[in-house]
C-alpha cells in the first residue's frame, strides 16, 4: 500500500496529479505550518499576452 501526502497549492504542478494516481491512499495535508515569505503554496506564475503574471 503507498500512502502519500501534499499541501493544497493555489495552482498545483502536473506532478501534483500523478502522484495523486500513482498511490492507494492521498491525504491532502491542511494542517501543517503555514510558510511565510514568497512561496509557490499561495501564488502561481502564469504566461499571458503580456508576459508574465503572478496570481495570488
Amino acid at each position: 500500500m503507498i500512502v502519500s501526502t501534499h499541501r493544497p497549492y493555489f495552482a498545483p504542478f502536473p506532478g501534483f496529479f500523478q502522484k495523486a494516481h500513482l498511490c492507494d491512499i492521498f491525504v491532502i495535508l491542511d494542517n501543517v505550518q503555514f510558510p511565510r515569505g514568497t512561496t509557490w503554496i499561495t501564488r502561481n506564475r502564469f504566461k499571458n499576452d503580456q508576459g508574465t503574471l503572478w496570481m495570488t
